[in-house]
């Protein structure tokens, strides 16, 4: 598995924008796919954000940061080396 993106999710048709919350991961931390990773918020809502594949996390963005929707919040890869 190469290096995979983890986007600001599109919360609701009206935003454009999400803040990321929190993290519930630190850099390099190993995640199994589902785990939950983060928070983002739009004006509705908070969401979870969910690993879709298990790996090391490079986190992105700070918490707290607004962030159009689609951007890069960070990158999950399977090697540590990748992330580093």
């Amino acid at each position: 598995m190469s290096t995979k993106t983890i986007n600001a999710p599109q919360t609701n048709v009206n935003d454009e924008n999400v803040i990321l919350t929190e993290w519930n991961v630190k850099d390099e931390d190993f995640v199994e796919k589902g785990d939950t990773i983060a928070v983002v918020e739009s004006s509705k809502a908070a969401i979870d954000i969910e690993a879709e594949f298990s790996g090391y996390i490079r986190i992105g963005i700070k918490a707290g940061e607004e962030t159009p929707v689609g951007s890069v919040l960070g990158f999950i890869s399977m090697h540590i080396e990748s992330v580093s």
